[in-house]
C-alpha cells in the first residue's frame, strides 16, 4: 500500500479510536471491563475475527443485484460460502448463516433464520435461487446466481456493462459542452431533478448515473469527464462503494487511483469531493465505521493535494453533530433524499461552491 493510503488510513483510524475513547470516558456497562477497570479488547477481537474470515477458503460466491424501474438505483448482493459451512451475505445489512451442498442437486443456504434452495440450471453450469431482501421499507426479490467451479462470476466488468446505455445517453446529451461544473455521482445526484434550478447561479452539467460506484465512474471518466475540460467537478463519495464486498483499504485504493487519474487528465480543474451522505440505511447502518474513517481520509487527502476541496455534507443532512439521521430528509428506501433533503444540500452547495469559485476567480456570464 502506498504512503498516501497509509497516511490516510492513519487519519481514519485515529478518528475512530478517538470516538471509542470518548465513549469509554462517558461510561459503559460494567461487563465491558475487567476487575482493574481495563477494557477487554473488543476492538482487537473484532480485528482478529475479520482477519480469520479473510483467510477462510471460499467454495462458492453467489451474486445478484436490484435495479429500480427508473434504472437510477442499483444495489448489490454477494454471498460467500466458505469451506467450513458458514456463509456471509454482504449487502446493505451484512448477514451470516450456514450452507450445505448435495452435489449436483442443490445448495441449501440458511440466512437470517430462513432457508433457500439454490438449484442448478439445465446445463448444470450455475446454481440459482431468489433471495428475499429489504431496502428500507421496500420488499425485494433478488435473483442470486453462482457459477459452478468458478469464483470470478462477480466482477466490476459485469457491472460496467449495466451502465453502458445510460452513459452513452449522457455523452449524447452533453456533446460539445465544455467548462462549467460537472456533477459526477450516483443516484442521489441523478434524482436531484431540480439541481440546475437550485444552483442556477452556476453552469451545471449533471453527468451522474444511478447505482454507480467510484470504480465504474472511474472507468467511464474518459467518456464523461476528460474531454469536457470542466472548471470544476463535484464528486459524490458514493455509499455504493461499500456494497461490493470492499473494506476500507480497498475503497480508499479505488478512490485514490480515480482522483490521481482525474488530476493528471484535468490539471487545472477544481475537484470537489463530497462526503458520504448520512443516510439511515448504510451510513447509520452496517458501514458506519468504514464510512466515517473514509471521510476522514478524504478530508486529509484534499488538504494535501492542490486543486482538491472536501465538502462535508454530514452536518447539513443529519442531527446532533452528525450522530443521528433525520427521517424527513430520506424517502422510503432510507437511502435517497427527499425534497427537504435536497433543499438542505442545495443550500450547502451554493455556499461552498460559491466560496471555491471566489477563491479561484471563476465567473460565468
Amino acid at each position: 500500500m502506498g504512503e498516501k493510503i497509509k497516511k490516510g488510513l492513519a487519519y481514519g483510524c485515529a478518528f475512530i479510536i478517538a470516538v471509542m475513547l470518548l465513549a469509554a470516558c462517558q461510561g459503559a456497562p460494567d461487563d465491558d471491563y475487567d476487575e482493574d477497570g481495563e477494557g477487554k479488547g473488543r476492538q482487537e477481537e473484532k480485528v482478529e475475527e475479520d482477519e480469520a474470515v479473510k483467510e477462510k477458503e471460499k467454495l462458492y460466491v453467489f451474486t445478484g443485484y436490484y435495479i429500480s424501474e427508473d434504472k437510477e438505483t442499483i444495489a448489490n448482493y454477494v454471498i460467500y460460502c466458505y469451506a467450513d459451512g458458514t456463509l456471509i451475505l454482504e449487502s446493505d445489512e451484512n448477514k451470516t448463516g450456514s450452507w450445505e451442498e448435495v452435489e449436483g442437486e442443490k445448495i441449501t443456504l440458511n440466512i437470517d433464520g430462513k432457508t433457500y434452495d439454490a438449484l442448478p440450471d439445465e446445463d448444470k453450469s450455475h446454481y440459482n435461487f431468489v433471495y428475499d431482501a429489504k431496502m428500507g421499507e421496500l420488499d425485494l426479490e433478488i435473483a442470486m446466481r453462482c457459477k459452478v467451479g468458478d469464483l470470478s462470476t462477480y466482477n466490476e466488468l459485469n457491472r460496467i456493462e449495466t451502465f453502458r446505455e445510460p452513459v452513452e445517453q449522457l455523452v449524447k446529451k452533453y456533446e460539445g459542452t465544455e467548462g462549467g461544473i460537472i456533477f459526477y455521482g450516483g443516484s442521489n445526484f441523478v434524482k436531484w431533478t431540480t439541481m440546475e434550478q437550485d444552483l442556477s447561479e452556476f453552469p451545471i452539467y449533471n453527468k451522474s448515473f444511478g447505482g454507480s460506484s467510484d470504480a465504474t465512474r472511474s472507468y467511464y471518466a474518459p467518456r464523461l469527464l476528460y474531454g469536457s475540460n470542466p472548471d470544476m467537478i463535484v464528486f459524490m463519495s458514493s455509499t455504493n462503494d461499500w456494497t461490493d464486498g470492499n473494506g476500507l483499504e480497498e475503497v480508499i485504493e479505488i478512490k485514490q487511483k480515480f482522483y490521481e487519474d482525474t488530476a493528471k487528465n484535468l490539471p487545472d480543474t477544481a475537484i470537489v469531493i463530497m462526503s458520504a451522505t448520512p443516510n439511515p440505511l448504510r451510513y447509520f447502518g452496517e458501514y458506519h465505521d468504514g464510512m466515517v474513517a473514509c471521510d476522514e481520509w478524504l478530508k486529509a487527502y484534499c488538504e494535501e493535494h492542490e486543486n482538491f476541496y472536501f465538502l462535508d455534507c454530514k452536518d447539513a443532512l443529519s442531527a446532533n453533530d452528525g450522530t443521528e439521521a433525520v427521517a424527513e430528509y430520506w424517502i422510503e428506501d432510507q437511502l435517497h433524499l427527499t425534497p427537504e433533503g435536497y433543499e438542505k444540500l442545495a443550500k450547502l452547495m451554493r455556499t461552498e461552491l460559491g466560496r471555491i469559485c471566489q477563491e479561484r476567480n471563476l465567473t460565468w456570464e
